[in-house]
């Protein structure tokens, strides 16, 4: 899922989409010095948005695939 097309295009865009608002956000409220901070939120918000539904379309894709049920229920194998 890491070079799928639609994953790499969320991963990039979000974050962008995020910093725009939020540098509109503080120039709109007469606080242009905080561009840092709403970079920096803009930037966990991207981490954030990409470490939800990053495992959450994983966890769908096995489920569509009907591999979910077969690996959740594989007993594990304990080498010792």
């Amino acid at each position: 899922m890491s070079r799928s097309p639609i994953e790499i295009t969320f991963a990039v865009l979000v974050p962008l989409v995020h910093a725009a608002l939020a540098v509109h956000l503080f120039r709109a409220a007469g606080d242009p010095d905080r561009l840092l901070t709403a970079s920096v939120g803009a930037g966990l918000m991207g981490v954030w948005g990409s470490v939800l539904f990053g495992p959450g379309g994983a966890v769908q894709n096995q489920r569509r695939l009907g591999t979910l049920e077969t690996l959740v229920a594989v007993p594990v194998c304990v080498l010792a």
